[in-house]
């Protein structure tokens, strides 16, 4: 702990002037989920917290950061700022959110929403079209048929301008709903129930696009890993042009190097988390760094960690 301190103590300026990488990525945190079976859904606690590792895990492993927008401040407008806005677990609304999702979709941003989104408002009281608020015009859908499902299988069909690099129909994993998506004349079905019924569908609107998913895709994947599924989540990124902030080459695929970074003027923060059971060796964006335990200066363009080692370097 003293060597920690000592540490932070010689780089503190460092520490307290950095700031974090700005995310292009933003889940929705809806605190109302929980007044419709969000802790209890299918007699199982934990739906909004699994939906919510559900779509951030991908990201995190992938370098990519995200942030948790409360609902409140959906509705004061700050979406704006990010390329993609996922709303999982989406049962109960408020009329200012709703709004603000239209907006944001019109003004170019991509928005994924799962299945029954808006049926409620803060009052309890039911829409009568599904995706409420007049989120059906938005997202190009309005509900049909519903069943109760545990495990439910989605075979998505790859679109390359949403869904680049993803390969052509792989099966995603929901969970507890089948919603039948009955399109408008506007939105494209790029997703099916085995039934052949519509389970996820994409619709452009303004400069942007929604994207409507009939089932708890995000649940699913935080209860039970699925590779397919973030896949597909992380497809959807690429295709609203989300990107890493920096491009980490040369780690296994069956490895996992975390890379974080905080911005301090003209100098950096750089952070590396080996989480991986083996050594590693990276290739990172940076020919040089002062590792902050030694102070010295050691080569990036390829360096290696031991399994479970952590490194802090300053660079610029």
């Amino acid at each position: 702990m003293g060597q920690i301190a000592r540490i932070a103590g010689k780089n503190s300026q460092l520490f307290t002037k950095g700031q974090t990488q700005k995310a292009e990525v933003a889940v929705v945190y809806n605190p109302l989920s929980y007044m419709v079976g969000g802790e209890q859904h299918l007699s199982e606690s934990g739906a909004v917290r699994d939906s919510e590792i559900g779509i951030y895990r991908p990201f995190w492993r992938n370098n990519i950061p995200i942030d948790f927008v409360h609902l409140r401040e959906v509705g004061q407008g700050l979406l704006k700022q990010y390329k993609l806005v996922f709303v999982p677990y989406p049962l109960m609304f408020t009329t200012a959110a709703a709004r603000a999702l239209k907006e944001y979709v019109d003004g170019g941003g991509t928005l994924v929403a799962e299945a029954r989104c808006g049926w409620n408002d803060d009052r309890g009281y039911s829409q009568d079209i599904v995706p409420g608020f007049g989120l059906d015009q938005t997202f190009q859908v309005r509900e049909g048929t519903l069943q109760m499902q545990e495990k439910v299988d989605i075979k998505v069909s790859g679109e390359a301008k949403l869904l680049p690099g993803f390969g052509g129909d792989l099966s995603i994993a929901g969970r507890g709903i089948i919603e039948e998506l009955v399109p408008y004349p506007g939105a494209r079905v790029i997703g099916r129930f085995p039934d052949g019924k519509a389970a996820v569908t994409v619709a452009d609107s303004g400069k942007g696009r929604a994207v409507a998913i009939g089932s708890f895709v995000a649940m699913a994947n935080g209860q039970e890993q699925h590779q397919a599924t973030e896949q597909f989540l992380l497809a959807l990124a690429k295709g609203a042009g989300v990107k890493p902030p920096l491009e980490v080459k040369g780690v296994a695929p069956d490895a996992f190097l975390e890379v974080r970074m905080l911005e301090a003027d003209a100098e950096k923060a750089l952070f590396l988390f080996n989480h991986s059971k083996q050594n590693i060796t990276a290739q990172l964006p940076f020919a040089t760094g002062v590792n902050l335990e030694t102070e010295k200066e050691e080569p990036l363009a390829a360096v290696s960690l031991k399994a479970g080692e952590i490194r802090v370097y300053r660079v610029k």
